[in-house]
């Protein structure tokens, strides 16, 4: 597979992923069940959460040197490599839409007792206990050199 293709499909997830979760609340926060104040919090926890690994991408994609030497592996293992970032991308990204996703649900759901503060615990915990999955495959995959 190819570098590049490798790269645009990693990014895209993140991209899809942080689009899900900000829809969710948006969709939340159009039926009134937040805040302006929360709508606020959650969008920039949002953003704060996925800022390293957005900052790994474009630091890669915008750096002239310093990028990870071309290595002498085969198809094999570069097809490999790029199947367990993918994986850990989608796992992670996973890990997080669904929980936002259940918060958006709760616009529409008056019997849920599901609130803001909840959410931001869960976020904050689980990206910053799981981000450890990712950040050493991006490094790799937008700093190494086609």
């Amino acid at each position: 597979m190819m570098f590049a293709r490798a790269r645009a499909l990693l990014v895209w997830t993140f991209v899809i992923g942080l689009s899900i979760q900000c829809l969710a609340v948006i969709a939340a926060f159009n039926a009134r069940a937040i805040s302006t104040a929360d709508l606020i919090d959650l969008l920039k926890r949002l953003l704060s959460i996925y800022s390293i690994h957005f900052a790994v991408i474009l630091g890669a994609v915008f750096s002239k040197s310093g990028a990870i030497p071309k290595a002498s592996q085969s198809e094999g293992d570069a097809l490999l490599a790029f199947r367990v970032a993918f994986a850990l991308s989608v796992l992670w990204n996973l890990m997080l839409i669904w929980r936002t996703l259940q918060f958006g649900e709760h616009a529409f759901n008056t019997q849920s007792s599901d609130r803001t503060d909840f959410l931001v615990s869960y976020l904050d915990a689980v990206s910053s206990a799981s981000s450890f999955l990712v950040v050493a495959a991006l490094a790799f995959f937008f700093g190494k050199q086609q």
